[in-house]
């Protein structure tokens, strides 16, 4: 399960790098991403040892400092792989609308869409989502010493969570999809 996680991750994150060049290669000719890459190669290297924390004695090492935390540790790594899931994939979708829009300019419009500016604005949306994701698993980790709390009770609500995920990666793959058909359907008017 350990090594399933992280290697989905190491799959959504490289279609995103690639959607991520392609799109920024229609929008400037050209597609540099060395720090992106970096900074995305060391998130996975950081999430890699974190996975495999039990090997290290890390959860035993935050159980004895910060109480909740170790004792769910593998809970909160898995909700943030889910979250991290759904974060990449939105990303993607992103992308693709970015792409998509730029296309149906260039083809129907006959615009050159070189140097247009990029925005950040998505940015700030996923920062915002990682703030929701630390409230409600910090809000978790205050229940554990909480009396009327069974331990199952609150591994109930770390699984909830994954469902929540879950729905919104559905939601997410089949937007990305709908609009793969649009391109698809965009590009054949053109040829």
């Amino acid at each position: 399960m350990k090594i399933m996680g992280i290697f989905w991750l190491l799959a959504e994150g490289l279609v995103m790098v690639y959607m991520r060049k392609g799109f920024i290669f229609l929008k400037k000719g050209e597609a540099r991403q060395r720090k992106f890459i970096f900074f995305c190669v060391t998130v996975f290297l950081l999430l890699f040892c974190l996975n495999f924390g039990q090997e290290f004695n890390l959860d035993r090492y935050l159980a004895a400092k910060h109480g909740s935390f170790g004792q769910f540790y593998y809970s909160y790594l898995w909700n943030f792989f889910c979250t991290l899931w759904v974060v990449i994939e939105a990303a993607i979708v992103i992308y693709v609308f970015k792409i998509y829009d730029l296309l149906r300019i260039a083809i129907e419009k006959k615009k050159s869409i070189l140097n247009q500016p990029l925005l950040f604005g998505s940015g700030i949306f996923f920062l915002f989502l990682f703030l929701l994701y630390a409230m409600y698993h910090y809000y978790l980790g205050s229940m554990v010493d909480i009396n009327g709390f069974h331990r199952g009770n609150i591994q109930n609500l770390f699984n909830f969570y994954i469902k929540i995920c879950g729905v919104f990666w559905i939601l997410i793959e089949w937007t990305v999809g709908l609009i793969g058909l649009k391109i698809f359907f965009l590009l054949k008017r053109r040829i």
